[in-house]
């Protein structure tokens, strides 16, 4: 799903542009996918991609790209019922 990704990572090497229409076209069939292809996409891979130093951008997102690791985040809304917890990454 690395729609921006360059090829060097395994990603599709394609432009915003590519990554808005295909983001119409998975929603007009089902708006719950649109929303995982969204996730991998701008917040996973594009914060990999501007923050993530080399070495953590060809771990991460080769997994990532390869189908090995799904990207995820974690909401947590203030004033709610959440409890902020601190998050441990397993080791690959």
């Amino acid at each position: 799903m690395g729609i921006e990704v360059p090829e060097d990572y395994g990603g599709a090497g394609m432009d915003t542009l590519a990554y808005v229409l295909t983001m119409i076209e998975v929603a007009k069939a089902d708006a719950s996918h649109s929303t995982i292809v969204s996730v991998n996409n701008s917040l996973y891979c594009h914060g990999l991609m501007k923050f993530g130093t080399e070495a953590r951008s060809k771990r991460f997102l080769y997994r990532l790209l390869a189908v090995r690791r799904f990207g995820a985040y974690s909401l947590t809304e203030p004033m709610s019922a959440a409890m902020r917890v601190r998050c441990k990454v397993a080791p690959y």
